[in-house]
């Protein structure tokens, strides 16, 4: 639950998402791509939905979560 006045998660993810793909675009990303966020959670699974911004490793592939969620 957020607080009022605070981003939920879905907005938060692609508020980043937004900021990753204009770094991209200034060509500040020099060894990542950014890719679709990526979500968990589902009330079927009784697990907290979450939505988070993922970087992509040119290299080797990997992916990293970017998130602004500091709990």
């Amino acid at each position: 639950m957020c607080e009022k006045g605070q981003f939920d998660f879905s907005a938060s993810s692609r508020n980043t998402t937004s900021v990753l793909l204009v770094l991209g675009e200034l060509n500040l990303l020099r060894y990542h791509d950014v890719v679709e966020p990526v979500a968990r959670g589902y009330i079927v699974d009784f697990r907290p939905p979450h939505v988070t911004a993922v970087l992509r490793e040119r290299a080797s592939g990997e992916e990293w979560s970017v998130d602004s969620w500091t709990r």
